[in-house]
């Protein structure tokens, strides 16, 4: 699915979403895995158990070895320079509409530049582009530069008992 690109702040560069094909897909989502892992125990998990959740998690959605058609996954990009990753997926067991970020990167020489807000915004339109009426994630509360950004551009706590659970309605 094209993504209408979008101009981040400050930078001038255009950033847009280029779908993976399935098999790149599913190798995008496997390396986010040992980042999960990491924040997991960076957030004060012992590393078994980190590993054990995430690895459970990560089984249940790939279920038979594959994404299926409700995940977005692929590289963001200004041009033909990769600078970042994004993968989303609808979430119908938390109500119609519903999406969630699994995973969002800027690379590290890229950060700082207006690219992290300008890869939500492009998330928040491949959202409403299909048909999505709120977007969440989690942020670890160790992660204070991407809680600051995800605040700043207007996502708040959805769920009392984990306010790392951040929405936004769309």
């Amino acid at each position: 699915m094209p993504s209408p690109p979008t101009e981040p702040e400050r930078s001038g560069e255009r950033l847009v979403f280029a779908e993976s094909a399935p098999g790149e897909a599913e190798e995008i989502v496997d390396a986010t895995l040992v980042e999960y892992v990491a924040e997991r125990v960076a957030a004060g998990e012992a590393p078994e158990v980190a590993e054990r959740i995430a690895r459970r998690q990560h089984a249940a959605m790939l279920a038979g070895g594959a994404l299926g058609p409700e995940h977005l996954v692929g590289r963001l990009a200004i041009g033909d320079e990769p600078v970042g990753v994004l993968w989303l997926a609808t979430r119908r067991d938390l109500g119609p509409g519903v999406w969630w970020v699994y995973f969002v990167e800027i690379d590290e020489g890229r950060r700082g530049r207006g690219l992290g807000r300008a890869a939500m915004a492009l998330a928040e339109a491949l959202v409403l582009g299909n048909d999505g009426t709120e977007l969440r994630l989690n942020v670890f509360a160790n992660n204070t530069v991407a809680r600051a950004l995800y605040d700043s551009v207007g996502y708040r706590p959805v769920d009392p008992l984990d306010p790392g659970v951040l929405g936004k309605f769309l």
